[in-house]
């Protein structure tokens, strides 16, 4: 595992770098698309507050990112001194990219229908316990972050 992280971090790291770039590409995208499907402007989510939304939101998920990051590098004996900037520099950036798409995706109108029926889906699920619980979901999440809690 190890090896694999330090053999792609520099792919890694210049994704990383290209990831904001495009999360705000598309985070203007999406609110154009927001502005054509609402001509009127009484329904339309205002710019300034869409603008404020996705920065707190994207300065907390790089804090999330990037503690995730530093601590499963610095974990791991391959970073040696420097594992501090993988988080800085590789799950900060991806980290904050993703929750700029999440936040369009869960607060606007998407735009393709497959993405709205599988944050339809992810409601539901997320939901009832039950329903997570047959499809094998809660013991492969208990699984997955079973170091975290």
């Amino acid at each position: 595992m190890t090896s694999t992280i330090a053999n792609l971090f520099p792919v890694l790291w210049s994704l990383a770098f290209l990831s904001p770039v495009v999360a705000i590409f598309f985070a203007v995208r999406f609110y154009a698309f927001h502005c054509r499907r609402r001509p009127e402007p009484d329904r339309r989510f205002p710019l300034v507050a869409y603008i404020l939304v996705l920065l707190v939101c994207a300065i907390i998920a790089f804090a999330l990112g990037l503690i995730l990051g530093v601590s499963s590098a610095c974990s791991t004996p391959g970073f040696g001194n420097l594992c501090g900037l993988y988080g800085f520099l590789v799950t900060g950036p991806f980290a904050s990219a993703l929750a700029i798409f999440l936040i369009n995706l869960i607060w606007f109108r998407p735009w393709s229908l497959n993405l709205f029926y599988e944050k339809v889906f992810a409601e539901v699920i997320f939901s009832e316990a039950e329903l997570l619980t047959q499809l094998g979901l809660g013991h492969l999440m208990r699984e997955t972050f079973q170091f975290y809690l």
